[in-house]
């Protein structure tokens, strides 16, 4: 979503304020020049004949933070400070230093000095996406709304607030500062967030609408195309979906995003040909936003699970904190060759990771596979506890109970299951009818 771009779009904003916040004694010429090597050479040139004054150093730190060399900024704006310690132009331009470098933590106490040494030559808009950045959501909410009472028609700050929110999950409010957006532009509306805050509240009709007028507005926006495309998929709508995902790809041929999308598209479709072409195109493009669990899926339905096993290891790799479905594959993978300690490790950290009835019937299936019934029946044991009526668990119940010839036990189940979920149970009778004959 748009949100995963946030840092980016921040830093620009902060180059863009601190070029617009410049009002020292010099030429104004100096950002009317295309070649950022002359305007280093004007700036070096003005400190050089104007050493003791702070505008020049302010100067020489905003070239260097539009030319990316924020260290060097921090430099000419501590020696502007030195010589001019209550300068707001060097206290701004330190923040945004900074925040060029990633650490929103320093550049914080200069973007408030700023602000309470000048309030209109402050930053609040920065200070606010500080704020954000560090997960300051309140002080982040507090500086939003100060700079609203002021301005209420910013619309910027209104969908940054709205998306502020979305993270905070308040998911109504996001919604209202979206639309107070839009009431006053409806083409500077920020639809693809405000989609995916109706998707979050299950109101994926809603959701639809906001990516379609995203696309309305801005035909071009990937973002908007790509979210109407994974909102179609999602209701079912295959065709459609991989409609929108091919458009979106003539746009920007390698969005990660779009190439995982129409993996999943051709996974649905069962083409897992298909799906593992465009999944790997975009893991070979971004391998830290490559899909390589859903990769890992795609190669086991075709047999290749050696690739299998290498691409759950990836996920696992890039998400070692919400890898559960990936360590769950992995684990399947593994048995199917013949690796079954391994298996069992990994249907652990699957468990581990998800605790839930899925996971325990995995390892109790793994531990069925190396004869260890005990492991086996606790396991299905405790997915019970989780859920009393689980069907799946009951099933391999059953099949532990026929394994050890329990055959008292294994009807009980079989009765059980039949109350449940009769098809399962149907499955368990032709097992116990093959294995009594």
């Amino acid at each position: 979503m748009l949100l995963r771009n946030k840092r980016l779009l921040v830093f620009f904003a902060f180059l863009v304020a601190s070029l617009c916040l410049l009002n020292f004694a010099a030429p104004e010429s100096l950002y009317a020049q295309e070649d950022f090597l002359g305007k280093l050479f004007q700036a070096l040139s003005w400190v050089s004949e104007e050493p003791d004054k702070a505008w020049a150093r302010v100067a020489l730190g905003d070239v260097y933070v539009a030319l990316g060399r924020h260290e060097d900024a921090v430099t000419a704006y501590k020696t502007a400070l030195r010589l001019e310690p209550g300068s707001v132009l060097a206290m701004n331009g330190m923040a945004y230093a900074y925040l060029g470098l990633g650490q929103p933590q320093k550049a914080l106490p200069f973007l408030l000095e700023a602000w309470r040494t000048d309030p209109a030559k402050g930053d609040p808009t920065s200070l606010a996406y500080a704020y954000m950045d560090l997960n300051m959501n309140g002080e982040a909410l507090e500086t939003f709304n100060a700079i609203l009472k002021k301005n209420p028609g910013n619309i910027e700050m209104l969908n940054n607030r709205g998306r502020l929110f979305f993270g905070m999950g308040e998911n109504e409010k996001a919604v209202e500062s979206f639309l107070a957006a839009i009431k006053i532009d409806p083409a500077m509306g920020d639809y693809a967030n405000m989609g995916y805050v109706y998707s979050a509240l299950g109101m994926e009709d809603k959701a639809r609408d906001a990516f379609s007028e995203g696309v309305r507005y801005r035909p071009k926006d990937v973002e908007s195309l790509s979210a109407l495309g994974f909102n179609l998929f999602s209701r079912g709508r295959i065709e459609e979906a991989k409609e929108i995902f091919y458009e979106s790809l003539k746009i920007d041929p390698d969005n990660v995003y779009v190439l995982n999308g129409l993996g999943y598209v051709y996974g649905a479709e069962q083409n897992n040909t298909k799906a593992i072409e465009y999944l790997e195109k975009g893991a070979f493009i971004d391998p830290s936003q490559g899909d390589y669990a859903t990769l890992g899926y795609a190669y086991s339905s075709l047999g290749r699970n050696e690739d299998a096993a290498v691409a759950f290891r990836r996920a696992i790799a890039n998400n070692p904190d919400s890898a559960a479905e990936a360590w769950h594959g992995l684990g399947y993978t593994l048995i199917t060759l013949g690796r079954n300690v391994e298996a069992m490790d990994a249907f652990r950290r699957s468990y581990m990771l998800m605790p839930e009835p899925r996971t325990l019937n995995s390892l109790g299936y793994a531990y069925i596979v190396v004869r260890n019934y005990p492991q086996a029946i606790e396991a299905f044991q405790r997915a019970l506890k989780i859920d009393p009526e689980n069907a799946q668990a009951r099933f391999n119940l059953g099949l532990a109970m026929l394994d050890l010839d329990r055959r008292p036990e294994a009807r009980r189940y079989y009765e059980e299951l039949l109350k449940i979920d009769p098809a399962v149970a149907a499955d368990l009778k032709k097992v116990m009818d093959e294995a009594w004959k």
